[in-house]
């Protein structure tokens, strides 16, 4: 922004001096004017931890009203006083947004931190909306929150599979703040999840299963489901047969519930179970040995 102070007589410009920088009200003013006019979606845009931390506390404040009010009208209601003093030192809009690398704090998630939650409400965050979860594997997956206003909460199409799922359930409709909340959606390996018969659940009180966005080993969704036991019993029976033709090298039991999950491919969990095999007859050997060496010495 540049500011001149002018000397009018009626609409006569009678004088204009360039002033060194404009007035820090002025500033203040005038961004937050055009932020409220573009709207919070793209205040946030490029910022992936500012957009989930407003949408997990979100999905947060619709399980609890002791929870900050996170939706675009308070925010952007409320913007002098957590918005106000960061535009006025930034000077302009694009000083407001820097490039944000992935994985890192930018300076709109810090405010909003900051001015919203006390450090116990962080800590809850993390501990009822968390960002990763373990996946039977003991793997870490990313839990994703709905930041954009979502639609039904029906199935979704992958790579070409059909996806034989029952994905919508009484604790994970979709909805605005105040509606009940949206399911957030974990991504991982289908085979991580063999032997496993109810999603992860988040929430202050568990109450909100995790939706399984389900992956062939090329990462591709072929499922998106709430409901192990019937996707187990009908949407993986109907895809199996593709996904062992496509995708032969990897582990395709019949009877999934009787598995461990897993990452590896047929090759690594034969080799594995090869090595298990012979640490045993090595071990019992030796034990072997040891009996017979006590025998002689008595």
């Amino acid at each position: 922004m540049r500011a001149k102070r002018v000397t009018r007589l009626g609409a006569l410009e009678l004088n204009a001096v360039p002033l060194p920088a404009p007035p820090a009200d002025v500033v203040q003013g005038f961004l937050l004017a055009e932020v409220r006019r573009r709207g919070l979606t793209w205040l946030l845009a490029g910022d992936e931890r500012a957009q989930q931390l407003v949408a997990r506390v979100r999905f947060l404040a619709s399980l609890d009203a002791t929870w900050p009010d996170f939706g675009e009208e308070a925010l952007m209601k409320t913007g002098e006083e957590w918005l106000g003093p960061a535009l006025a030192a930034a000077g302009s809009l694009k000083g407001l947004k820097p490039p944000v690398p992935a994985g890192a704090q930018g300076p709109l998630e810090a405010l909003l931190l900051a001015s919203f939650l006390s450090v116990e409400q962080q800590r809850l965050l993390d501990r009822y909306a968390p960002t990763s979860l373990l996946t039977p594997a003991g793997t870490l997956a990313k839990v994703s929150y709905a930041f954009e206003a979502v639609g039904s909460d029906g199935a979704q199409e992958g790579e070409g599979i059909a996806v034989g799922t029952r994905g919508t359930s009484p604790e994970g409709k979709a909805g605005s703040q105040g509606q009940g909340p949206t399911a957030p959606v974990l991504e991982s390996k289908l085979q991580e999840w063999f032997g496993a018969t109810e999603s992860p659940r988040v929430g202050p009180l568990g109450q909100v299963r995790v939706k399984l966005s389900l992956l062939s080993p090329a990462g591709r969704q072929v499922a998106l489901t709430q409901d192990l036991p019937f996707f187990w019993q009908n949407g993986y029976v109907s895809i199996r047969a593709e996904l062992r033709a496509r995708y032969s090298k990897h582990p395709w039991p019949s009877d999934p519930l009787a598995a461990s999950p897993t990452r590896e491919t047929n090759k690594a969990l034969q080799a594995a179970a090869q090595e298990g095999q012979e640490g045993g007859i090595g071990k019992g050997d030796a034990n072997k040995g040891k009996r017979g060496k006590e025998r002689r010495r008595k």
